[in-house]
């Protein structure tokens, strides 16, 4: 590393970080891609070894040129020419280009594919990321990590490697595969550049899987019948039927103008056609994998979604070891990679969304797959947009509030029962809450990606279409990140976001909504909530003199943003129906979150909202399940200075929490009397009594509610601080 002088970050690969840097020596600028050996496998750290040796052997004007390669006992280094602009970025800022100014950048890529093809190497992961282009706006090809270079006796791959809407129909299926499918990824590339979007785009990767199978391409008539021809031809679903080698770089939409090497003498190319007895050995290789997983009684298509999932889950789970996002950006919004939106969930409170479509024409827009379709240069703003609703307080939600939901007084008989019997948390385990085993659950997309498809999905519950958020699988793969230490924490929020609409919504029907609640249900979704808690926290443990606790001041603000969002999922879906609020409970003790939501709660500051939505799920578990209620005393009455905490609450500017605090400590007094007696002290007693003059109306009454039941205790008036009193006027 002596060598080279850092100049600063570019941004993240699927691989690692990448950073622009000098050559001391020479002053030439260079990309420095800097991998972890941290935490692979040895066999994914001879894979990245084998990256390099592919890379290293090539040379061409339209492939990035590897300078050199090293190793530190933590790192690999990859050290390359440096390009400041890639094609994702071109697109995010214009949308999509113009057919003259694509041509430049389909020439450079056809000729790279035809050097890397006649060098028997597949790229195997062709997107707009991974197309660089230099100063003088010369396309090159990069990231070789899923590259795969073919001996002279192989003529088929089956390993699913790549992006997913990118992906050729053949590897999709897991059918065995050939250099076709890059040209395949060529021809989204290329549609996207026309168009704006690839060929095919949806919220779900089993949706995509269906698409791409049966749905056929849409074509606009504002092309050149020289392009059409050009992209109809690599888009061709059989891989057979296919735009190859020989007459690929000799299309009249090429004009000619395909670099070719006449100098290459690889034997066997894979840019030459097949003599008949290559055809006869490739078609026997084929049928040989195909007969392999029929008599293994394989079923492609879960196959390879798990397979597309698997690939992902690395993928993100790099990009969660690099500590940054995904893609190459620095901005601070999250773009998508595949086609021309931007997205800023930052513009309103939680889970508010704004969705920027760049100007397509309406024929563009109308050659949109798996999309609806807005016109041209329809604009969504915040306020067309927002989910400002989704708060307990609003008349329009479909949960009751728990103001209005008192238990009667007949239910204060059982806080002595209570508080001699230990906490009951039903009969789930975790293996019945988390079937699929959380830590290895995975996303089926990148990070990018999965923010538009949801954003996406949270337009169609806007607009009506309920028809994926009621389907049990669709629910399964939407919550699949919750469980997954890889998800970014803007991934988990907008999945919360989601969650929630249907109880907000006014155009759900009670029918529908119960029919989303059963689905919810049964896919745990709440456990899958709790989770994620766990995971957006998991690394604020701390240990001081033997006691235990969570230090949230840690907390950044994506992740304090996603805890909003689940905070407020689960205060409807546990309001909604008590099988939610059950395994609320059950999954909080399992999963130990007790300290979790005690520091939570402590969030006054910084997150009022966190606070608010939590103290009302402890006060429905008092009122609803009240054989729980230890499991309110851990969360309330075991921090260091529990009377402290609960006078912070009542005092709090914010009416609702205020009230919240009231009605908890109300229903404490029913079913936690023995733990509160030993925290109860004068202050608390003066919170109550002045908040029956408070200046809400609501606060007042739910004060005097409160102050009239629990005066009734004998140590509301007479409390310890006057024991203690006592005592210390005896001793003079």
């Amino acid at each position: 590393m002596d060598k080279y002088e850092v100049v600063g970050l570019v941004g993240e690969g699927s691989f690692g970080r990448v950073f622009k840097a000098n050559i001391r020596e020479s002053k030439e600028i260079v990309a420095l891609k800097v991998i972890r050996k941290c935490g692979r496998t040895q066999k994914e750290i001879l894979s990245l070894r084998s990256e390099c040796e592919i890379q290293r052997q090539l040379n061409h004007p339209n492939i990035i040129h590897m300078i050199d390669s090293f190793e530190t006992e933590s790192e690999i280094i990859v050290v390359t020419e440096f390009c400041q602009k890639d094609l994702h970025k071109i697109l995010r800022k214009e949308g999509y280009l113009k057919e003259d100014q694509a041509l430049g950048i389909v020439i450079d890529l056809v000729s790279a594919l035809h050097y890397l093809h006649s060098h028997r190497v597949l790229h195997r992961d062709l997107k707009p990321q991974n197309v660089l282009l230099d100063e003088n706006g010369v396309a090159k090809l990069c990231d070789f990590g899923f590259a795969r270079s073919m001996s002279r006796g192989t003529h088929v791959l089956t390993s699913i490697k790549g992006t997913p809407l990118y992906m050729a129909p053949e590897l999709i299926e897991e059918h065995p595969y050939d250099h076709n499918a890059d040209l395949w990824s060529l021809g989204c590339i290329v549609y996207e550049m026309l168009i704006g979007v690839p060929p095919f785009i949806t919220n779900s990767i089993l949706h995509l899987v269906r698409l791409i199978r049966n749905e056929p391409i849409k074509w606009p008539n504002f092309l050149s019948s020289s392009c059409q021809d050009f992209l109809k031809g690599l888009l061709q679903k059989d891989p057979r039927q296919r735009l190859t080698w020989p007459y690929l770089h000799q299309h009249p939409f090429l004009q000619g103008k395909v670099f070719v090497d006449e100098n290459i003498c690889m034997p066997v190319p894979l840019t030459s056609e097949l003599t008949n007895s290559q055809a006869l050995a490739k078609e026997n290789q084929k049928q040989e994998i195909i007969l392999r997983s029929t008599a293994q009684n394989v079923k492609l298509l879960p196959c390879s979604v798990h397979a597309i999932e698997e690939q992902q889950r690395r993928l993100v789970a790099e990009q969660r070891r690099n500590g940054r996002r995904a893609s190459l950006q620095t901005n601070n919004y999250v773009t998508h990679s595949n086609q021309g939106y931007s997205v800023t969930p930052r513009g309103y409170s939680v889970g508010s969304l704004s969705l920027v479509t760049y100007p397509f024409n309406v024929e563009r827009a109308n050659c949109i797959t798996g999309v609806r379709h807005y016109g041209a240069q329809k604009v969504f703003n915040a306020d067309e947009l927002k989910i400002e609703k989704l708060t307990l307080e609003e008349p329009k939600c479909r949960c009751v509030p728990f103001e209005s939901n008192a238990k009667t007084n007949d239910q204060i008989q059982k806080s002595e029962n209570i508080n001699e019997n230990p906490k009951t948390v039903g009969v789930a385990s975790l293996a019945e809450m988390f079937p699929n085993e959380p830590t290895l659950t995975t996303t089926p997309l990148e990070t990018e990606e999965w923010l538009v498809f949801l954003q996406q999905s949270m337009e169609e519950v806007f607009e009506g279409d309920l028809e994926s958020i009621r389907d049990k699988s669709f629910i399964s793969m939407v919550t699949a990140p919750l469980t997954n230490p890889g998800a970014s924490s803007q991934v988990i929020e907008y999945i919360a976001c989601l969650l929630s609409l249907p109880y907000v919504e006014d155009h759900v029907s009670p029918a529908e909504l119960r029919q989303i609640q059963q689905v919810y249900l049964e896919g745990k979704v709440i456990a899958s909530l709790m989770f994620a808690l766990k995971l957006l926290t998991s690394n604020l443990d701390y240990s001081a003199s033997g006691d235990s606790f969570v230090d949230v001041s840690e907390l950044g603000d994506d992740q304090l943003q996603a805890l909003e969002s689940v905070s407020l999922a689960t205060s409807y879906f546990v309001y909604a129906d008590l099988a939610f609020l059950s395994q609320f409970c059950d999954v909080v003790s399992m999963l130990h979150l007790e300290l979790r939501l005690q520091a939570l709660i402590t969030l006054r500051r910084k997150r009022i909202n966190i606070v608010t939505n939590f103290v009302a799920v402890l006060c429905h578990i008092l009122k609803e399940l009240p054989e729980n209620a230890s499991l309110v005393e851990e969360i309330v009455l075991t921090s260091q200075s529990p009377g402290e905490e609960l006078h912070h609450m009542l005092t709090n500017e914010n009416s609702i929490l205020r009230s919240r605090s009231c009605m908890l400590l109300r229903l404490m007094g029913r079913f936690c009397c023995k733990s509160l007696r030993v925290f109860w002290n004068k202050e608390l007693k003066n919170d109550l009594e002045t908040l029956m003059y408070d200046s809400c109306q609501k606060v007042r009454s739910i004060a005097d509610d409160a102050v009239q039941e629990l005066k009734d205790l004998p140590f509301f008036t007479h409390g310890s601080w006057e024991k203690e009193s006592v005592v210390v006027q005896g001793k003079f």
